[in-house]
Parts: structure tokens; sequence; C-alpha cells
């Protein structure tokens, strides 16, 4: 196949981006008001995971956060509250479109970017003879990444999968070529920590299998 690439810039995290400050008198949804926010939607500089931040115990309450990924997909989840901490999650969102709480949030708690997240999925052709694959990322800045992939099937929905290691690209911070060469169904780039620039380009060779 042609080279794929995909490039994902951090920026630093940013609390209270998504939703500022905020309590509620019970179940409902918290106001879409960060920094990042117009018209209720929060859009963020690239498709990465939200944290909940509050300095109060909020871990019985549930917050369903519903948004898009980069491809525009609707992904949605639940997650239970911070407890002075943040919680992050699964999924990674382009945008928010809402984030609804189960019961009354009595401790101020923000909706915030953190600088975690990854790529859209890249489809690999399993049908082909002598797998062999090119991994090559190219780093601009102090990033921190992995690259993974998954045997599960990426056109099946927004996940979430199941995702491992590709064997010497776990938490890297400078520029790498790996070759791999077993079958695997797609491919992402995980952005661990710090800010910058990553790019990850795919090269698959091999003849159509029969």
């Amino acid at each position: 196949m042609r080279p794929v690439t995909v490039t994902r810039t951090m920026v630093a995290a940013a609390v209270g981006a998504i939703a500022a400050l905020q309590t509620t008198a019970g179940a409902g949804n918290l106001l879409i008001n960060g920094t990042l926010a117009s018209g209720g939607v929060a859009t963020l500089d690239t498709q990465r995971t939200v944290g909940l931040t509050s300095a109060g115990n909020l871990s019985a309450v549930n917050f369903t956060l519903t948004g898009t990924d980069q491809q525009g997909r609707v992904i949605s989840e639940v997650l239970a509250g911070p407890n002075a901490n943040t919680v992050s999650s699964v999924l990674n969102y382009k945008t928010i479109t809402s984030i609804a709480v189960s019961a009354a949030v009595g401790t101020n708690v923000t909706a915030d970017t953190v600088t975690t997240g990854s790529s859209q999925e890249i489809p690999i052709d399993l049908y082909v003879n002598q797998i062999n694959i090119t991994l090559a990322t190219e780093l601009t800045g102090a990033a921190n990444y992995t690259v993974q992939y998954t045997m599960d099937n990426v056109f099946g929905g927004a996940g979430p999968f199941n995702w491992n290691t590709v064997a010497g690209l776990l938490a890297q911070t400078t520029n790498q070529v790996v070759q791999l060469t077993q079958a695997v169904r797609a491919l992402r780039l995980l952005t661990n920590s710090g800010t910058g620039t990553v790019a990850l380009i795919v090269t698959q060779a091999g003849l159509a299998g029969i």
C-alpha cells in the first residue's frame, strides 16, 4: 500500500477547557462552558482523552460523556467521578457535546483536556503474503509516544478495542524505524505525555493473497 501518515500535535493540558468549575443541584447535565466551548460544544485541538477533576469525593456520581471522534463517529462512555483527583476517559474525543451526571455534584468539578490520547485507527491489509510493514516515526518537541496494534475489527464500530504495544515502540522520545512481520488488523499512534508533534508513517509491502 502507499505510505499512510498520521500526525498528532499535542499542546499543554488545560483544566476546565471543556467545562469550567461547577456544581449541580441534582442529576442533569454539566454546562459545556470551558475555553474550548462554543454553542454548548467543546471542540478539541486533536482527538484525545478527557479528564474530570475535583478536590472532593464524587466517586458515587456517574458522569456520562458524549461526543464524537476524529472521524465524526458518535461515542459515549460512563465514568465514576473523581475522588480528590482526576479520572480520564477510555475513549478519545474530538468534540464533547454533553456530560450528564447521575446525581448532585456537591463540590466543584471541571472537565479538562489532558496530554494523552490516540490517533484514529490505520487499517492493515491482512490478505497479503509475507506481511512486511515498516513503521517510521518522526518527532518534533518533547512528546512521549507509543505505537499499538489490534486484532479487533475496527470497521465494526468506534471501540473501545483491545490494543497491544508494537515491540520497540513503547514510550519512545526519539525517531524510530521498526519492521512488523506479524499480521495485524490496525495500528494507532498513542501520545503518553509531553507536547510536540509526532508523525507515524506506515508502509505495507507484500503481494496480494489468493
